[in-house]
């Protein structure tokens, strides 16, 4: 149209699901570039926190610059290690999507700007009731109990959901506490991704009063398992959503959409934790230039992508605009943690089926009563300190590139 257009972070980074290529490129090529002409600020700012939080750490003798991380999160450093040596030894699954991507989407050089394309027809909208009644149903597919906990939040008008002027944007359940019951907050578009979410908040209002019965001080839960309940609904709902699914193209649409988030949720934050270990060590020796920064970035993002995707040019500073690194070091391995965490859950539950419910469902229950690795040990019988462990959440993920493969193969593949 020739009018100029004004991006936030969000709205410039929403752009990366765009159909349009070049469009693609050229807002997130240019909102990196301004991050990075606020270099010398957002350097000095990161080295300040570098040099606070290692005054902090070496005052208070932990034994490393993650071990504050770990002990607010309840999690041992061993259970940490073991996990985040497993996801990078897991990098090949990463490169194998996007080769598969570039391949089936007839894409050239591709580029991280590319990672998110849509490759296929956008699915037919889901009215509300629709995705009401398909949330529902997932739940009580797995637990008539869930079912019926879920289905209370929209006989009492606990959802909200319509998309207003003046709304907060984004989703969210509230529990304020024990003794109230919880809320779901949302902007409902109709779309895959709205339907996903609901089904997530939803699992996080399941966790919420499932876990009333703890006290004020223990029924919410630590960062690590606080997604528990939310990205196993997904999970359920996704599969449901497949099994009905009117045709291959929708399969394949469901799929990919679930692959891509796992991707994001727990390789992505992998990478940013391993820069995070690099930059506090990096800072041990003095002051950390720019360039440095970049440096450390692109050697860890580059162990990810290796040859199945280039980074564009400005994306050298996309270390600059990660809130975490400022706010709460070391927050980012949580996801990855909580994800992995729901997929050997779940492996567990293909596995065993109905035995593994009811202790599920105690595990939930408990809310934070106990730390992570006692609570999965109690409930579900799994050892988070393992490496088995782990093992069994990745394999989940191959077996998804597996279904990937099996659907679409590309052109010209047989």
């Amino acid at each position: 149209s020739g009018e100029d257009t004004t991006f936030t972070q969000e709205t410039a980074l929403s752009v990366l699901h765009h159909a349009d290529r070049a469009y693609r490129l050229r807002i997130y090529s240019r909102f990196l570039e301004t991050v990075g002409s606020q270099k010398t600020v957002l350097t000095s700012i990161y080295n300040n926190v570098l040099l606070d939080h290692r005054l902090d750490w070496k005052r208070r003798n932990y034994t490393g610059a993650m071990e504050p991380r770990n002990l607010s999160n309840q999690v041992s450093s061993r259970a940490v290690d073991s996990m985040l040596e497993i996801v990078q030894s897991s990098y090949r699954i990463v490169r194998r999507y996007y080769t598969w991507k570039a391949r089936y989407a007839k894409i050239d050089q591709f580029t991280n700007a590319d990672i998110y394309a849509p490759v296929l027809p956008r699915t037919s909208p889901y009215d509300f009731a629709h995705a009401q009644d398909s949330v529902i149903r997932a739940y009580a597919g797995f637990d008539p109990q869930a079912g019926s906990i879920v289905s209370d939040f929209f006989k009492t008008a606990r959802v909200d959901a319509r998309v207003i002027p003046g709304k907060r944007p984004g989703a969210f359940c509230y529990g304020a506490s024990p003794e109230l019951d919880a809320f779901v907050h949302l902007n409902y578009t109709g779309d895959l991704r709205s339907i996903q979410t609901l089904a997530h908040e939803l699992g996080h209002g399941l966790h919420h009063q499932l876990s009333r019965r703890q006290n004020h001080v223990n029924f919410g839960t630590p960062l690590v398992t606080a997604e528990t309940a939310s990205v196993f609904g997904e999970i359920l709902l996704n599969e449901l959503l497949i099994q009905e699914a009117r045709s291959k193209e929708e399969q394949l649409a469901l799929l990919c959409a679930q692959m891509e988030g796992i991707l994001a949720t727990v390789f992505r934050q992998t990478v940013l934790t391993r820069f995070e270990e690099r930059a506090h060590a990096e800072r041990d020796s003095g002051r950390v230039s720019a360039d440095r920064f970049s440096e450390l970035w692109l050697e860890e993002n580059g162990k990810l992508y290796g040859d199945a995707v280039s980074m564009v040019d400005a994306y050298k500073w996309g270390w600059a605009y990660i809130p975490h690194f400022v706010h709460t070091p070391f927050y980012c391995y949580a996801y990855s943690f909580g994800q992995l965490l729901v997929l050997a859950l779940y492996q567990e539950f293909r596995t065993h089926g109905d035995s593994f419910k009811s202790g599920y469902m105690k595990l939930l229950s408990l809310g934070g009563s106990r730390a992570p690795a006692k609570l999965v040990s109690e409930t579900v019988g799994l050892n988070i300190e393992s490496d088995d462990f782990w093992l069994r959440a990745v394999s989940f993920i191959e077996n998804m590139m597996d279904r990937i493969e099996s659907i679409g193969p590309g052109p010209g593949v047989a």
